[in-house]
């Protein structure tokens, strides 16, 4: 057979396994939309770098993990934040807290 004589529409379904592709060769351009799956992802190898801008939401932040230094906010401020901390909703002005009450 000559070079160049098996083409993409003379290859039966399934007849191309994983084996007979060179290393490398199949890149973020050749994956289909929605092809790689969070099973496909190695563990620890999403980054923040990774994340796009407004990715993470509400029920993806870990309790307690947004403190007031992590929002920038000294402890002698005087503005008032309401914060969620150890299951009581609670208003923080500088580095008191008090529990509150919803109406």
């Amino acid at each position: 057979m000559g070079d160049a004589q098996i083409t993409n529409s003379k290859l039966a379904t399934d007849s191309v396994s994983t084996s007979n592709i060179i290393d490398a060769n199949v890149t973020n351009a050749k994956l289909a939309a929605d092809s790689v799956g969070t099973n496909n992802l190695i563990d620890a190898n999403v980054t923040n770098s990774k994340l796009a801008a407004n990715s993470v939401g509400t029920t993806n932040i870990i309790a307690e993990s947004v403190t007031a230094a992590k929002m920038n906010m000294p402890k002698n401020s005087r503005s008032m934040y309401v914060c969620f901390q150890n299951g009581v909703d609670q208003v923080q002005n500088g580095s008191q807290s008090t529990p509150y009450k919803t109406l």
